[in-house]
């Protein structure tokens, strides 16, 4: 199914027939841990970091890796309690195409029952690509760290 789905927006873009989706990513940190477990719907209320329908196109291609391949099924995985990440994609206006949630473990696709599991430098990649993408980077400590991807304003590398 997602690779059917990725290659239906593959085509869609070789062709023109189709604008870029639109994804809306809701952010709390990739190591955080609530003390009482947080919803998606607590999240979309209260994330610390949000970006609203913006062209799939706009993320980089490692971010759309890092957060559209490479699923698997397990028997051994449930979904998440503790939601501190959550993306929607969208290929119109009215319809959620796929949609990703996570804890500070995992990231779980609800529309394909799969798990993927990111390593530390993937989430580092990913925080620090969403916290330029969002133009929210106060401390200079952060600001510093995630020099060593290069990203400008946008978030691109």
């Amino acid at each position: 199914m997602v690779k059917y789905t990725l290659f239906i927006i593959t085509l869609c873009f070789v062709f023109g027939c189709a604008t870029s989706p639109k994804v809306s990513i809701y952010y709390d940190g990739f190591w955080t841990k609530h003390r009482v477990y947080q919803s998606e719907h607590k999240l979309i209320e209260s994330a610390k970091l949000k970006l609203i329908s913006v062209p799939l196109d706009s993320l980089t291609n490692k971010a759309v890796n890092y957060l559209l391949k490479d699923y698997k099924k397990s028997p051994n995985m449930e979904k998440p309690k503790d939601i501190i990440f959550l993306m929607l994609v969208q290929l119109d206006e009215h319809d959620v195409d796929r949609k990703i949630i996570a804890n500070s473990e995992y990231l779980y696709d609800i529309s394909n029952d799969s798990y993927k599991v990111l390593k530390n430098v993937e989430k580092d990649y990913l925080r620090c690509f969403l916290l330029y993408r969002s133009n929210d980077l106060d401390e200079k400590t952060l600001k510093n760290h995630c020099e060593k991807y290069n990203f400008d304003n946008s978030g691109k590398p």
